[in-house]
């Protein structure tokens, strides 16, 4: 599952950056942070058995907040025993790394063990990636005493504690093969079973998940399969509402699941409104996320759940499709509950955001919106080839000229060259495009909904080139010889974990 697929502005809106006149102030101040290049990284990851690696963009504002928690992890680690280093690779010069290892947004963290790349799962924080690498350090599975028990349950914000004796060594099997998996998550520890440990009473084989939240301790302790303790984490470990904020929104977009996200606008409101929701989301516990958000703070990403900025508020977004909650009505326990089960069950459709339909369409460029995309797009009489883009994009705004000559030269009336406004129209999510940046260039073929992804450079002969090999009505592409430089910039204003729009005067995710 794509992070974009829980785009938020505000938590979003906050992001997709601009980069139309990028700044290149270092992100990364002169520290412990070991400045990588495409010719030292792979020798760099060869040497040190455990490393982070963060790639970043000058330009990014998330990397330019990430920068001293980044700086004061590298000072911390380094101190350990024996040292840890981390690095980091501008990928605006080191495009050769970062092509190589799929980057596609920005800060991308990569956690390396022993060579083997693996996403940071962690927060953006110094604690976290200092508390990350120390897990690495570590067994995945502790051993637990009754001495050390009472410290060992409550030194993180979920503990994850097997008890077992000789006659469950497949249970145990199993809980350590799911502790190496998620390590980076939770820590993991095996107690003796036949023992007592002080204030926790306990069966063998079972498995107790000590948190800071919500009633403090869930137990599975029967049927300990690898898919049941699995189910068990992942439902019984993230608080039945929580506020979403920086550090903790890459958890939930790692779900997988639904959010609904609760806009409240004063104390007031999130305590009384709460108390409404709360009891929907502990019936949909594993199934859908129910946070809280501070509208003061990210009350722009509303307007991407087709809600207006009136709080309070409610809505669920679940990759491209959302379903707000009608705001002329109370946010009643009835309503929220209706509307989770739709969601889940298909039976309410979800809501798609456009701007008007042009009423006329007077240049070369067909320009589409949400509501006009299945009309124009999924012609199956003509080829569509295209654009979807960003306003305030730099690489779009460069292709501008190209993309209109394009137009202009295709004369045949069964080829259309078109573009879409991706931060304000919705794709249908029928036709299963996974925007992951822009601009991205889409072939919809003659005959067919089903579309290609435009991969080479810019260039008006190199589009032409492509419409021409690949359109059904290709051979009416006429012959272009372009001599222009090709853009040596291939990758896209990739949409990472949060990144939607430009900077506001808001909290970032």
């Amino acid at each position: 599952m794509k992070i974009f697929q829980f785009v938020i502005a505000g938590l979003a809106a906050l992001s997709l950056v601009s980069a139309g006149d990028p700044e290149q102030d270092d992100v990364i101040p002169p520290s412990d942070v070991v400045v990588l290049t495409s010719d030292t990284h792979d020798a760099f990851i060869a040497e040190h058995p455990l490393t982070l690696v963060e790639y970043f963009a000058p330009w990014c504002p998330h990397c330019k907040s990430l920068a001293p928690e980044y700086a004061s992890a590298a000072a911390e680690l380094k101190e350990l025993d024996p040292p840890i280093s981390i690095a980091s690779v501008d990928c605006t010069t080191e495009n050769v790394i970062c092509d190589k290892l799929s980057i596609q947004g920005f800060p991308t963290l990569k956690l390396f063990r022993s060579g083997v790349a693996d996403d940071y799962k962690g927060e953006r924080t110094a604690k976290s990636i200092v508390t990350t690498i120390k897990k690495q350090l570590l067994p995945a599975v502790s051993d637990v005493s009754p001495e050390s028990f009472e410290n060992f349950i409550i030194s993180e914000k979920v503990v994850i504690v097997g008890f077992f004796d000789e006659k469950s060594a497949a249970e145990r099997k199993i809980f350590t093969e799911i502790a190496n998996v998620q390590r980076d998550s939770f820590l993991f520890g095996a107690a003796d079973g036949s023992k007592t440990f002080k204030g926790h009473k306990h069966t063998t084989p079972s498995i107790a998940l000590f948190k800071k939240f919500d009633e403090g301790l869930a137990v599975l302790s029967e049927d300990l399969t690898s898919e049941n303790i699995k189910d068990f984490i992942s439902k019984t470990s993230m608080p039945i509402m929580d506020e979403v904020g920086p550090d903790n929104y890459e958890f939930y977009v790692k779900r997988g699941l639904p959010i609904g996200f609760f806009f409240y606008g004063s104390a007031e409101q999130r305590e009384q409104v709460g108390k409404v929701i709360e009891p929907v989301a502990k019936e949909f516990v594993g199934k859908i996320s129910f946070v809280y958000l501070d509208s003061a703070k990210f009350g722009a990403h509303a307007p991407n759940l087709a809600l207006k900025e009136e709080w309070p508020a409610f809505g669920f977004q679940d990759g491209l499709r959302k379903w707000p909650l009608d705001q002329s009505k109370p946010i009643t326990e009835e309503a929220v509950r209706a509307l989770a089960k739709g969601v889940l069950d298909g039976s309410i459709a979800s809501t798609l955001k456009s701007e008007p339909v042009p009423e006329t369409q007077d240049e070369p460029v067909i320009t589409v919106v949400g509501d006009s995309f299945d009309k124009i797009v999924l012609d199956t009489k003509k080829d569509v080839l295209l654009e979807l883009y960003a306003p305030w994009c730099g690489h779009c705004k460069k292709l501008v000229p190209t993309w209109d000559t394009l137009a202009k030269t295709i004369t045949s009336d069964k080829i259309v060259i078109a573009k879409m406004d991706g931060t304000t129209n919705d794709i249908p999510p029928s036709t299963k495009v996974d925007l992951q940046g822009f601009p991205t260039i889409l072939l919809f073929k003659a005959g067919s909904s089903e579309f290609m992804t435009y991969q080479g450079d810019r260039s008006l002969a190199s589009l032409s080139a492509f419409l021409k090999e690949n359109a059904v009505h290709g051979s009416e592409v006429p012959e272009i010889d372009d001599s222009a430089e090709q853009d040596p910039d291939l990758l896209h204003e990739e949409l990472d974990l949060e990144e939607l729009e430009p900077e506001v005067e808001r909290d970032e995710l």
